[in-house]
């Protein structure tokens, strides 16, 4: 398991628990998770009776009658028990009958079958089921993993969207009040039409802005948590090989390989051998008796219009198309991995320029600064520098915050549960 060196929760509101708690509600309750986990747990049962010595009990065909007459009275209750069981790829059955009438006592009989088919292919359907839990394991995981990263996206899109509006507001103010004071000047024929046009349209445009920073708080204000992001190693692509689905394609190669190699059971007749021990009465008899028999059944078609051929050829097709499908996928996985370093290079790239930004309105902040305290400037013009200056912290803040987002990409990409790297880090 990689260390995570990376986030350092703040949290002013809320708690990391609670906030943990609150994503784990988000994911677990989404409707799409729900129904991915539902076929998830049908898999896993799939495979834990395939996997498992599970015997079944019935009860089948059991009756109870009763008659009577003037010249006669009868009765009689039959209860049939069956128990079926597959151990070691023997099929077991023991059935026993449990009857008595109005004139008789109870009288149990039994049966015992063991039985065989000569060519089974239980591993085959285990190997089958194992696969499909594998999918499904992998489809739950990806879900969970995006799942987790659209809240983490809302949260930060809750806080970045708070403070862009209360900069915006500002801004918003002092754009408005140069707006009405170049109205004025225009008419009193101070300035020209085009200043005042530009000067109309700055107003508008940051109105523009306010909204929309606005709309987007609001539509993220629920989700609401602080934090500060710090560092995230990258595990090497090696770990693609560890993805429950990748796991699955393997084993699809060799189940479709074991399928090839018996090509051969196509042209042989079904045959199931086995042995009953049988356990009651003789006829007209009051004494219980053992009797053994052994039994071999088979079925052969022996004109199939060519089915066995073509069968044949889709075992030789499957095998050959499974491991160019593996191939081909391990191909596509290592090129996005290779994408995603290549994505997370161009926001380092980005960040850089955002800490250059920030730098350069830190620096005319300062300049402005010392105006104001020469007198230079109004108290307008600093509180503009520094609106500016405080919006290029926020936007490195959220180059800093996609970097992350992109790692936690990989991680998910690379088949990593990141509700558990979370619990794992700060439990």
């Amino acid at each position: 398991m990689k260390k995570i060196l990376l986030i350092l929760l703040l949290l002013p509101i809320l708690s990391f628990s609670n906030w943990l708690d609150n994503i784990k509600s988000y994911v677990y309750n989404d409707s799409q998770y729900l129904n991915i986990l539902n076929n998830f747990n049908q898999s896993k049962e799939n495979y834990f009776l395939k996997d498992t010595f599970l015997p079944s009990i019935m009860i089948s065909n059991a009756n109870v009658n009763y008659s009577k007459s003037d010249s006669s009275e009868s009765s009689s209750l039959i209860i049939p028990l069956r128990i079926n069981a597959k151990i070691f790829d023997f099929n077991v059955s023991l059935n026993g009958n449990f009857s008595n009438q109005l004139w008789d006592d109870w009288r149990d009989t039994y049966s015992l079958t063991i039985s065989k088919e000569i060519f089974s292919e239980t591993d085959e359907e285990l190997l089958n089921a194992k696969i499909n839990l594998l999918k499904s394991q992998w489809n739950l995981l990806n879900t969970k993993n995006q799942l987790f990263l659209e809240y983490l996206n809302k949260g930060f899109n809750n806080y970045y969207y708070n403070e862009l509006y209360n900069i915006q507001e500002k801004l918003f103010e002092y754009q408005k009040q140069d707006y009405k004071n170049d109205k004025s000047k225009y008419e009193s024929g101070l300035i020209s039409n085009i200043e005042f046009l530009n000067s109309k349209k700055f107003y508008l445009n940051s109105q523009i802005a306010l909204l929309n920073a606005k709309k987007n708080y609001e539509e993220y204000k629920d989700y609401n948590i602080d934090y500060k992001i710090t560092e995230l190693t990258i595990p090497s692509s090696s770990e693609i090989y560890n993805r429950s689905d990748v796991i699955a394609e393997q084993l699809e190669i060799e189940l479709n390989k074991i399928q090839n190699n018996r090509i051969y059971r196509l042209y042989l007749p079904d045959i199931t051998t086995g042995i009953t021990f049988d356990y009651n009465y003789p006829i007209r008899s009051d004494e219980k008796k053992l009797t053994t028999s052994l039994f071999l059944n088979f079925n052969y078609n022996l004109y199939d219009k060519g089915y066995r051929e073509f069968q044949a050829k889709q075992k030789e097709d499957n095998y050959y198309l499974s491991k160019r499908s593996y191939e081909e996928k391990i191909k596509n996985l290592i090129d996005q991995y290779d994408n995603m370093l290549k994505t997370l290079n161009t926001l380092t790239l980005t960040l850089q320029t955002k800490e250059l930004d920030m730098e350069i309105k830190k620096l005319n902040y300062d300049i402005y600064k010392e105006k104001y305290q020469k007198k230079l400037i109004s108290e307008k013009d600093l509180d503009e520098k520094y609106l500016e200056y405080k919006q290029s912290k926020l936007d490195l803040e959220k180059a800093k915050f996609d970097i992350f987002v992109q790692k936690l990409n990989i991680y998910s990409f690379l088949g990593y549960d990141l509700i558990s790297l979370f619990e794992e880090e700060f439990k």
